[in-house]
């Protein structure tokens, strides 16, 4: 999740009471706003005059976070996700039908593009353009792909405060889509690609065939627990043992996947290549390194 002051470092301050959506994607421990690309926030209610500024209450009272999967009550909607590498899935159960707001230019560091298309009766594409991490001139584009259980019973695209209803597409900073539902249980799918719409496509076919969040999050949980347990020790007291496991776990939270499903990644040349290993990626690895001495 993103929470309302989004700070640095990851987007989320335990100190915040609202959030205002859950990004695709983040980078933990940096000093500088990056990612955050596209928040996700299902919502209750007429859509609002600016939705990109809509936020929803939580506590944390009914926060559950584990590795790969998390779970909170917004505003009255239960909301759980899980994800794999390069896709999520989530189970929303909305207290009546319920909308999904697509931010797609609103990404933690700003957008210098972004694009967003309601598809066919269930699916809504688009792509956001950010970057420029600590004033460099480094870009990105990340593209993206979304289906749903059931078709919407309306929607609409907002451009900045002008929200139009019935419209399929938006473009630029400050823009997005929402959809909503007759339905109070909601199943979305998700993922991103560096390359591609088509290669978000084919990400969200191999590694989320289903619908519901438990065995995917599971899977998850078993891939953390294999890495973790590369490393063996023994002595020391209990809280020890958490501790080394803990920054275990931060320092194996980057790089991050980079490449698709079919081996294809943007090199910095700005061209396809194609790998038949897993290619990675990563942003100021020192902040990272300090972040987990610290």
């Amino acid at each position: 999740p993103e929470t309302s002051s989004r700070p640095t470092g990851g987007g989320y301050d335990y100190a915040d009471t609202a959030i205002t959506g859950f990004s695709l994607t983040h980078v933990s421990g940096v000093g500088c706003p990056i990612q955050g690309d596209l928040p996700i926030l299902p919502t209750t209610g007429p859509i609002e005059p600016n939705p990109a500024r809509t936020t929803v209450p939580f506590s944390h009272n009914d926060e559950q976070a584990s590795p790969g999967s998390y779970a909170v009550r917004l505003g009255g909607i239960s909301t759980r996700i899980a994800t794999t590498q390069r896709a999520g899935v989530s189970e929303l159960d909305y207290p009546a039908p319920g909308n999904v707001l697509f931010k797609t230019g609103s990404s933690q560091n700003g957008n210098s593009d972004a694009t967003v298309t309601v598809q066919g009766p269930d699916r809504v594409t688009g792509s956001v353009s950010s970057g420029r991490f600590c004033a460099h001139d480094n870009t990105y584009k990340l593209y993206f792909a979304a289906v749903f259980d059931q078709p919407f019973s309306s929607y609409g695209t907002w451009q900045g405060s002008t929200t139009t209803p019935g419209a399929s597409t938006a473009q630029g900073p400050g823009s997005g889509a929402w959809v909503t539902f007759g339905s109070t249980h909601v199943g979305m799918k998700v993922a991103i690609s560096y390359v591609s719409e088509a290669n978000a496509w084919l990400n969200l076919r191999n590694e989320i065939p289903g619908w519901r969040t438990e065995p995917v999050a599971a899977a998850t949980r078993a891939a953390w627990r294999s890495y973790l347990s590369k490393i063996d020790i023994t002595g020391g007291t209990r809280d020890q043992q958490v501790q080394f496991y803990t920054a275990l776990y931060h320092s194996l939270l980057h790089p991050n996947v980079f490449s698709d499903v079919n081996g294809e990644y943007i090199g910095f040349d700005d061209k396809v290549h194609h790998t038949d290993r897993t290619q990675y990626a990563n942003f100021s690895g020192w902040d990272v390194y300090r972040t987990l001495i610290q």
